[in-house]
């Protein structure tokens, strides 16, 4: 009985387009795409080098931000800047003087291994300079003052921290600042303490217990905060209301005339509700706020209002 043959089924070797929509080539020795890292795209479709190179050409940071993450790449503004002197820059960032160069890394990562949310920001960034100049100037200072271990984010909890404890105890020297910035270091660790499921209790109790003892040593303590107020401001108002008639509860329109109680409120309990992390908002807000209103006072006196 003769044997039965074999047809042996032939590799498909193509893929398809997803911009031009036409089937090309996708063999090893003439590979007419790039590869995606899309997980939801399949491995069947890819965008060409023939419409990458149409894309790059018009030069739209949008477009190239909609092709990045329609194939999964990062888009790093670093690279691309490095890409800027070729004649196509998206054909040179996607090829191999961009995010293609072997082991290359990028904040700790390996960029051939990176996706479109691991970009410095997912935004649509379309000048790529001045981000790279406003980001790097920042960063630098901050990686100066604070070591390269924090994220952003932490870098802003860090120099807020700071501020703030400045603003309430009124001391800048050279060595409060470095006890608060000890304090600002402490409060980093002990929240990432806290974020950290795999610790024990004991863990976080001694980041917590080292804060403490960084607020002491900056004469920071809670204690000491009080007996501040208490040996001054608290001084004040009890001679007031021991040597004065009650004051009757005034009307509404009369409440807080000369704005002295939301001055207070803003610049003495907020920083203190600030230090004791029961407030989150940013110093900066407080002077936006303040430099409006006396901008709209001004603004009124001088007859520009005509209400």
């Amino acid at each position: 009985m003769a044997a039965k043959k074999v047809v042996k089924t032939p590799i498909v070797e193509t893929k398809i387009c997803l911009c031009c929509g036409e089937e090309k080539s996708s063999k090893a020795s003439n590979n007419k795409f790039y590869t995606h890292r899309n997980v939801f795209v399949s491995d069947k479709f890819s965008i060409c080098k023939e419409c990458v190179e149409k894309i790059g050409a018009h030069e739209d940071m949008q477009e190239v931000h909609l092709l990045l993450r329609l194939m999964d790449l990062p888009f790093i503004p670093e690279k691309w800047e490095d890409c800027i002197a070729s004649e196509n820059t998206l054909m040179a960032y996607m090829g191999g003087k961009g995010i293609n160069i072997p082991r290359a890394r990028y904040h700790n990562k390996t960029i051939m291994d990176m996706h479109y949310v691991d970009s410095p920001t997912c935004q649509e960034i379309t000048d790529v300079q001045t981000y790279l100049i406003s980001s790097d100037e920042q960063k630098l200072e901050n990686m100066s003052k604070w070591g390269e271990h924090y994220s952003d984010a932490e870098y802003m909890r860090l120099n807020v921290s700071v501020e703030n404890n400045i603003k309430v105890t009124g001391r800048d020297d050279y060595q409060s600042i470095k006890n608060f910035e000890r304090v600002a270091r402490a409060e980093i660790e002990r929240d990432r303490a806290y974020a950290n499921n795999t610790l024990r209790p004991t863990d976080k109790k001694s980041a917590e217990d080292n804060v403490t003892n960084m607020m002491k040593q900056a004469g920071l303590s809670y204690d000491k905060l009080a007996r501040n107020a208490e040996s001054t401001l608290g001084t004040d108002i009890r001679d007031v209301i021991e040597n004065y008639e009650p004051v009757p509860q005034p009307l509404d329109e009369f409440k807080d005339v000369d704005g002295m109680g939301t001055y207070f409120y803003k610049f003495v309990l907020k920083p203190m509700m600030r230090v004791m992390g029961k407030d989150s908002s940013r110093t900066i807000d407080d002077y936006y706020e303040v430099r409006e209103e006396i901008l709209r006072k001004k603004t009124k006196f001088s007859g520009g209002d005509e209400e």
